[in-house]
């Protein structure tokens, strides 16, 4: 997890210098700041599937070491 939210942040940190040096401060800081949004929002999101996965295992009483089957089976049919 800290490798990708590291990847992400030099990401961000090399579009704005890009975009400082293109098309000046204004633009690289609005893009900018709208990639960090996404990133977080992303972020966000993806913490809230965990804990709507560990509502729906809690629910239907699914032993731990089935779990991962489980997620694979749902993955499988899409």
């Amino acid at each position: 997890m800290l490798a990708w939210a590291t990847l992400a942040t030099l990401l961000g940190l090399s579009m704005w210098a890009f975009l400082d040096a293109s098309a000046g401060r204004a633009v690289a800081n609005q893009k900018t700041l709208e990639y960090f949004t996404g990133y977080l929002i992303e972020l966000s999101l993806s913490a809230d599937n965990m804990f709507v996965f560990s509502l729906i295992f809690t629910y239907f009483a699914v032993p731990p070491e089935l779990q991962r089957r489980v997620l694979r089976m749902g993955w499988r049919s899409c």
